[in-house]
């Protein structure tokens, strides 16, 4: 298990904190950028289109109108609905967008964390290496001839940090 801890925060080592919170957040708020300006863009589409159908309303009434009233209502209904569904996903990608925002700081405080974890982690006794190896790894399970079963924290996966690795590192031991 020292081996592989140690493998684990030398593989940080080399890993520049800023430039890699900034490209795992910029990537993700790309994303969402993208999927924020077609939620829009479908929002503007389906409530010109409602519009439409609330302008044949008048001539429905006339009796002027190319669409009997049933008709012009269900294709309202329907547009009007497509609308509002998009207006929802639009406000739920931009309170995705503000919380990603929130998660670049947590992101940034994660990593600081692991590092400074790194840092200490052979200069400190056996208590404050065992309780960063259970912060890093919640589970650890030992099988048959030694193999162990290694599960890794969402934050260490998020910088990159390879369960794999740890594997063909645990098996080569």
């Amino acid at each position: 298990m020292e081996k592989i801890v140690r493998s684990l925060f030398s593989g940080l080592e080399g890993i520049a904190r800023d430039d890699l919170v900034a490209e795992r957040h910029t990537a993700q708020t790309q994303k969402m950028q993208a999927a924020l300006r077609q939620a829009q863009e479908a929002f503007r589409a389906y409530s010109a289109e409602a519009k439409e159908y609330e302008s044949e309303v008048l001539y429905a009434i006339r009796g002027t109108s190319k669409f009997n009233p049933a008709l012009l209502n269900n294709l309202y209904e329907d547009a009007a609905g497509r609308a509002e569904a998009a207006r929802i996903q639009v406000e739920q990608l931009k309170t995705a967008l503000s919380q990603e925002e929130k998660g670049k700081e947590e992101l940034n405080r994660k990593f600081a964390q692991l590092q400074s974890w790194a840092d200490m982690y052979d200069s400190c006794d056996l208590e404050a290496r065992k309780m960063i190896v259970s912060e890093i790894m919640p589970s650890v399970k030992v099988r048959r001839d030694y193999e162990l079963d290694i599960t890794l924290n969402a934050s260490c996966a998020q910088f990159g940090l390879s369960l794999e690795d740890l594997q063909t590192l645990a098996q080569a031991s």
